[in-house]
């Protein structure tokens, strides 16, 4: 296993792209958004939510549980009359990995997406934002426990 770190200004350890954390943490943002969100199979990837999920959005609100946060998405982005899908901003990605008395218990990943309209459904409609994810491994797996979504721009 290859491990790389950077040591970035003021001692802030990050999680590199050949990173095993960050290649796992970007396949688990793969599969909520390429296989969730873009595709709406919610079933392929709620397991990644937390039950007790906390998603703070910038022009939403906040949405305080799994069950919540899942209706939201069925009413909102995937029962949308146009389809809407969401890309990662290339190399705009970074975990940062957390510890407790040295034991990895959680990461906070970042990055930029934008979300667009399906373009064979009519003109496009591009709109970016910036996330921060907490990512809290509980003993069995992975779990999204908190999600900042903001600075959408149209």
């Amino acid at each position: 296993m290859l491990c790389v770190v950077v040591i970035t200004a003021g001692s802030q350890i990050s999680a590199v792209e050949n990173d095993e954390l960050f290649t796992m943490l970007k396949a688990k943002d793969e599969q909520l958004f390429t296989v969730g969100i873009n595709a709406c199979a919610i079933e392929k990837m709620s397991h990644l939510i937390s039950e007790d999920i906390v998603f703070y959005h910038d022009r939403d609100g906040i949405t305080e549980s799994k069950a919540s946060l899942i209706d939201s998405i069925n009413q909102g982005i995937c029962g949308a009359p146009v389809k809407i899908l969401r890309r990662l901003v290339p190399d705009t990605l970074a975990v940062y990995p957390l510890y407790d008395r040295g034991e990895l218990y959680g990461a906070v990943q970042t990055g930029q997406h934008e979300f667009y309209t399906d373009v064979s459904a009519g003109p496009a409609e591009n709109i970016s934002a910036k996330f921060t994810h907490l990512w809290l491994f509980n003993g069995e797996g992975w779990v999204l426990s908190q999600v900042l979504s903001y600075d959408h721009q149209e």
